[in-house]
């Protein structure tokens, strides 16, 4: 009898390992065929083999899931009162299974799971398979912060296994619940990130500054004259905020977040109004006992396509 273990469940974490077993209680396997498929957007992966030990064979899902998604669509619709659908962040994939046995016979199985664009970080646990649980707010929090002014939304895994996004004035039966926070500035720097948990969080800092700086790369010298090679431009943008503890699991998943928006106050429109940005290395997220909130400083670098280097 085949056995399958590590996918008995469903929304399972492309960012955590996930392991897969494959075994037959009566007869012993010369090898298994793998064929995996997205059936979002078609991609595959060709046929591999997996060949036992101890009559086992041991898969990690984790890489071919991600090498299988599709890039992410940054919907920017803040407007609908129906929940929106965000397909490039939860896909289902079939996984095709066929057992070749050592007496020369075969048999098939077919598993279709859903995986989330998303990890856990908060466990020591290294061997179970981490997962989304239908009806989860897809936030590390409990509740959504927003500020006045600025666009918002919540994140859901749906029990049909769906990531969705319900704006503010989303006229559903479920309700999700926002906590109103006050903007100590009108000109904070607003960002949006996706989190650990498929979903995209949102965060106004309430101070920033821009810093420009360039890694100088030296020069040549020639009889009578010199060249000068120039210089790499660099662009940081490094924002200020003061957190609650309750929303601590934001920040941490923004250090760790590649995909995030710099939204751009200023009378710009649809994708104008958001600017991608990318989180630069050395940021840290300091948790202490019994502190109720912390002083937060992330360094962000911008994306440009300015290069005034004579050499690259």
């Amino acid at each position: 009898m085949i056995v399958i273990s590590g996918l008995q469940s469903d929304g399972y974490l492309i960012d955590n390992p996930i392991w897969v077993e494959l075994t037959n209680t009566v007869t012993d396997i010369r090898y298994v065929g793998v064929i995996v498929q997205n059936l979002y957007n078609g991609k595959s992966l060709s046929e591999f083999r997996l060949y036992p030990f101890g009559n086992v064979c041991k898969l990690n899902l984790q890489p071919i899931a991600k090498g299988l998604f599709s890039e992410p669509q940054h919907d920017i619709n803040y407007n609908s009162t129906s929940q929106i659908e965000i397909p490039t962040n939860a896909n289902k994939l079939i996984i095709e299974l066929e057992f070749n046995y050592d007496n020369g016979t075969s048999e098939t199985r077919s598993i279709e799971k859903t995986f989330v664009r998303g990890g856990d970080y908060s466990t020591y646990d290294l061997l179970a398979n981490r997962m989304i649980q239908s009806g989860s707010l897809l936030q590390n929090a409990s509740i959504v912060p927003r500020w006045i002014g600025y666009p918002i939304a919540s994140y859901h895994f749906t029990n049909e296994k769906k990531i969705v996004k319900r704006n503010l004035n989303y006229t559903g039966l479920t309700q999700h619940a926002f906590e109103l926070m006050r903007a100590k500035t009108c000109d904070g720097a607003y960002v949006k990130f996706l989190n650990s948990k498929g979903g995209y969080s949102y965060w106004l800092f309430e101070d920033w500054k821009n810093t420009s700086e360039n890694d100088y790369l030296g020069y040549t010298t020639g009889m009578r004259d010199i060249t000068d090679l120039g210089s790499e431009a660099e662009f940081e943008f490094e924002a200020f905020t003061k957190v609650p503890s309750r929303y601590l699991g934001l920040m941490t998943d923004l250090i760790y977040s590649k995909e995030i928006y710099l939204y751009i106050n200023s009378g710009s429109q649809g994708k104008d109004a958001w600017k991608r940005i990318v989180v630069k290395s050395g940021n840290k997220v300091e948790q202490k006992r019994k502190s109720v909130a912390y002083g937060i400083t992330i360094k962000f670098g911008q994306v440009k396509n300015y290069n005034p280097a004579l050499i690259w």
